[in-house]
């Protein structure tokens, strides 16, 4: 479905290397995004043109696709207010405007992710939320749902984009942090600095997730040859897929939900992988009306992966698309749109609008699925 390493010029270069070293506000990010000062403020310095832009230390490549991006913004839902911080209980968004100022090479997959962490720098691992989508010239705004917790300092979000290659390597990568100030004041300026070193150390973690998803969801041929194909079969609300192969293998199916949560599909915790038979159509599951399409509006994509022989354990699934990813398994995508409610994660074309007041938005409700109904939906607050 749906390089080079990206470049940034000089001017948003400084911009940067400003944020990694210090805590603008986010009304300075904000002034950056609309390219007009705010009310009050003194006149923006003219930047001195450059021929060449200068690359970013540590995310230079052959090559390169020159992106250019604001700093995280917390946002209202249009994408055209911004918020110097995130009180609880409001339908918030954390929103990144991307230029995209050269095409992407043929084959390439683009991967986002935003990471979540404490005030201390620790992850919430339930909270990553990605999409694997196929990448495009152009500006778009990166965002995702946000709902501060109440009575907490600050968190951390991190945002990172990378275009993965078939054989699942970096093409070009953009990481960034932030700090959410959500209510109260934020730790002393040692301990918030140790805080951002310990997000800045996970970025490699995120990178090595991005490239799993990167090889796995798409399809591609194995070792020796193998090939796997997944077909959905949809029935009103309920999807069920067939699998095929071009030789006896085993296989598990991924789910990236439009709620950009990752889960293990099948086999389930404690099981062997499925076993596909060279030639013959499997179904997923083996009867009933299947698996029903619900959460928040978007794009599910469902991938099969398959090995012929020393398929590893099936562990977290992101573990085991890294360990398929490495064995040299087969895969193949399915994508399925889902129309819900409002859409948690996504990329969109356009630019984060000029920053003034904004009302209340009270935060809404999730729809619960129905009991005894396995769903593809997932939602990304947690209950």
């Amino acid at each position: 479905m749906t390089g080079k390493r990206l470049f940034l010029t000089s001017c948003l270069a400084i911009g940067l290397l400003a944020l990694a070293l210090s805590l603008p506000s986010v009304a300075q990010a904000a002034q950056k995004s609309s390219g007009k000062p705010l009310p009050g403020a003194a006149p923006a310095a003219t930047p001195t043109p450059t021929a060449t832009p200068t690359p970013w230390p540590g995310l230079t490549g052959p090559g390169g696709c020159l992106h250019a991006a604001t700093t995280i913004l917390i946002t209202d839902p249009n994408f055209q207010q911004v918020f110097p911080t995130a009180a609880p209980g409001l339908d918030l968004r954390l929103a990144i405007a991307v230029d995209i100022l050269k095409d992407p090479p043929p084959g390439a997959q683009e991967v986002f992710i935003f990471s979540f962490f404490d005030e201390y720098g620790a992850w919430i691992a339930d909270r990553d939320a990605g999409q694997v989508i196929k990448p495009q010239k152009g500006s778009f705004i990166y965002n995702v749902k946000y709902q501060a917790p109440a009575g907490k300092p600050g968190e951390f979000a991190l945002f990172f984009q990378a275009w993965i290659d078939s054989a699942g390597k970096t093409i070009d990568t953009l990481q960034m942090v932030t700090i959410v100030l959500v209510s109260g004041a934020p730790q002393n300026r040692a301990a918030l600095d140790k805080a951002r070193g310990k997000v800045d150390s996970r970025a490699k973690g995120v990178e090595a997730n991005a490239a799993a998803l990167g090889a796995t969801f798409r399809t591609r041929e194995g070792a020796k040859g193998l090939t796997v194909k997944i077909q959905p079969r949809e029935s009103g609300d309920h999807v069920a897929f067939d699998l095929s192969a071009n030789r006896d293998c085993q296989a598990v199916l991924l789910d990236l939900s439009s709620g950009g949560e990752l889960k293990m599909l099948a086999p389930a915790k404690g099981q062997k992988p499925l076993s596909l038979k060279a030639g013959e159509k499997t179904a997923f599951p083996a009867g009933g009306e299947g698996l029903r399409i619900s959460g928040p509006a978007g794009v599910e994509t469902v991938a099969v992966l398959a090995l012929e022989d020393g398929a590893p354990g099936s562990e977290g699934p992101m573990e085991t698309a890294a360990k398929w990813a490495k064995a040299g398994c087969a895969s193949d995508a399915a994508a399925l749109a889902v129309a819900g409610e409002a859409a948690v994660i996504g990329r969109q074309a356009g630019t984060i609008g000029k920053p003034g007041a904004a009302a209340a938005v009270p935060a809404k409700a999730g729809k619960a699925p129905e009991k005894g109904k396995e769903s593809l939906g997932n939602l990304f607050e947690k209950k």
